[in-house]
């Protein structure tokens, strides 16, 4: 069987065979089925995002190809063999994957710049890196679909201050690693590969509203007392969760020796407000153990911590 036949034949073999809760359940099934079904998916994506600090699109291309390995029958259980690994293996993974599709998007980047040991030890078949690299928009377009249909559902919860998933054994790991340290480095092409991905969720910002007032895109955090909050970590946090939306902080004014209690944070889009600060509610989130809370900005005459 030629390559071009043998692989588009697994792909269609295993289409709907797995990763598909709807083709053994009715295809109304609520979300806690389909997170259960995607437990292990959710756990590798929790892990990079909320234990690693990756970026939150790249994250969820990074598992949708090891699932779309498994389809085309390169490896069989990726995602299960990797979350049994150390957090410093799954981040090089990560980092190969990311550096794969760049050299497979940009013909200027040398195959030197990425060495896929590790994607390589996960399957059972060679990955010829030249064919993927001329299959590339067949190879986009499953992954993004696996994102669209899999991943943004499945991993949605999980950005949210009150998500209940729960990784005891990533726990137990992740303080070990830090009782006795173990260096994570960013990928080396972490800032030019990020925003090369996909982009079909709701997590980015379609488009910057500068014709919106800012007050209607911004979302109004408060502190606890007694905790200081500086402006750059509030930055870092969402910006590292929900991507590069925010145009600008404006933290409370106050002296020298006292703490801010409050800050407006304006962004570039009205749109991502809702997944950061829901409706009718405060959202707790915590930042670096200090608690925040966030809610839609509501101008009021007066601004005070109380009336937000």
């Amino acid at each position: 069987m030629a390559m071009e036949t043998e692989f588009e034949f697994y792909e269609f073999k295993h289409r709907f065979a797995l990763y598909d809760p709807a083709s053994y359940f009715d295809e109304n099934i609520s979300d806690q089925h389909f997170n259960l079904y995607h437990t292990i998916d959710r756990t590798l994506f929790y892990r990079l995002v909320r234990k690693l600090g990756r970026n939150v699109d790249e994250s969820m291309f990074v598992v949708a190809f090891l699932i779309w390995l498994e389809r085309i029958c390169y490896s069989k259980n990726a995602v299960h063999k990797v979350i049994s690994w150390p957090f410093h293996l799954i981040n090089q993974l990560a980092n190969e994957i990311a550096g794969f599709f760049m050299w497979m998007e940009n013909k200027d980047v040398g195959q030197e710049l990425f060495d896929p040991r590790l994607l390589q030890m996960l399957c059972s078949r060679e990955i010829n890196v030249l064919y993927f690299r001329e299959k590339r928009s067949k190879v986009n377009e499953s992954v993004r679909n696996i994102v669209s249909e899999v991943c943004v559902r499945a991993f949605r919860d999980i950005l949210t201050s009150d998500s209940q998933f729960v990784d005891v054994h990533g726990d137990r790991m992740w303080f070990g690693c830090n009782t006795n340290p173990v260096f994570v480095p960013r990928p080396p092409l972490y800032h030019n590969v990020v925003g090369r991905f996909p982009q079909p969720g709701w997590w980015m910002v379609a488009e910057d509203e500068p014709h919106v007032a800012p007050e209607d895109r911004t979302i109004f955090l408060t502190f606890s007392k007694g905790y200081y909050l500086p402006e750059s970590e509030i930055r870092e946090f969402f910006t590292r969760i929900f991507g590069d939306f925010i145009e600008v902080i404006y933290m409370q004014d106050v002296s020298s020796d006292e703490q801010p209690l409050y800050a407006r944070m304006v962004c570039r889009s009205s749109s991502i407000i809702p997944h950061i600060a829901p409706p009718g509610i405060k959202t707790k989130y915590s930042i670096y153990g200090k608690q925040v809370w966030a809610k839609k900005y509501i101008k009021r005459s007066r601004e005070s911590t109380s009336d937000d």
